[in-house]
């Protein structure tokens, strides 16, 4: 898979992600709330996580001053989640209750992974 696909790719899932929480507001703080309910949830998240870093980083662990390494970025960030989900559960749920009761997270967050998921089409597409 080359860096136009997976540029591709990531950009269509995060600004999915963003447009999906911009439209259904109430979802991102319901998905938050209902973590610490579900240990099966974090668990899969932690697992897709870490995979989706270590095929990234597997694959494409490019450190060069273009627009590529923000996918060995992005496949770190990702394989250091997956990580933390699986290895510190708990610690995290004191996280997630802060953040949701914050009101400003919950409306940057969506319009931060509309941007990079504008970025990464951007670069996937047209650059």
């Amino acid at each position: 898979m080359s860096d136009i696909h997976l540029f591709q790719l990531l950009g269509l899932a995060m600004f999915s992600i963003g447009v999906g929480m911009l439209v259904h507001p109430e979802m991102l703080a319901k998905m938050f709330r209902n973590l610490e309910h579900d240990p099966v949830a974090v668990y899969l998240s932690g697992f897709l996580s870490l995979f989706l870093g270590y095929v990234l980083v597997a694959f494409h662990n490019t450190w060069s001053f273009d627009r590529s390494v923000i996918i060995t970025i992005i496949g770190w960030l990702a394989l250091l989640k997956g990580l933390s989900l699986l290895l510190f559960p708990t610690s995290l749920f004191s996280v997630s209750k802060k953040l949701t009761n914050s009101d400003t997270f919950l409306k940057i967050f969506p319009w931060y992974a509309v941007v990079l998921g504008s970025i990464l089409l951007f670069f996937g597409f047209f650059a």
